[in-house]
């Protein structure tokens, strides 16, 4: 009998925060996972020690969560005063391979999809895949 060959698999991870656009992230992020025969795993961090801070989060998460998880996501929320460094220690312990990014707002220069973030990630984690979903504009 021979023995399974020991690749790693792929993960497929989408950064979401607490808005609706994140149910078509998580959308977008599925269908990759399913494209690569990968795991889906959703994530959202908050700047801070707890990630119930405002009162609208928690439900907005409670719904993408369990959104995501109908599709068999795995979801993760965690808290760090540093979103870019918790997201790289993220992505390097989970051993992503694919990651989904929502567009920044124009106004939103620090976010983890903005040019300057996605250069800086593509340089820490060059072999891995990125994806970032344009904005829709629904008037919100």
């Amino acid at each position: 009998m021979g023995t399974a060959m020991n690749y790693p698999k792929n993960k497929v991870l989408v950064g979401i925060t607490p808005q609706m656009n994140g149910k078509r992230l998580i959308d977008y992020a599925d269908r990759i996972s399913k494209d690569v025969d990968g795991e889906l795993h959703i994530l959202h961090i908050e700047k801070g020690g707890d990630i119930f801070d405002r009162n609208e989060t928690a439900p907005l998460l409670q719904v993408l969560f369990t959104y995501g998880s109908k599709y068999g996501g795995v979801v993760h929320a965690i808290c760090g005063k540093n979103i870019y460094a918790a997201f790289k220690k993220f992505v390097k312990d989970e051993r992503v391979t694919h990651i989904v990014l929502g567009e920044a707002m124009p106004d939103s220069l620090k976010g983890l999809a903005s040019k300057g973030m996605r250069d800086k990630l593509l340089n820490v984690f060059p072999d891995t895949n990125f994806y970032v979903v344009k904005r829709e504009d629904d008037g919100q």
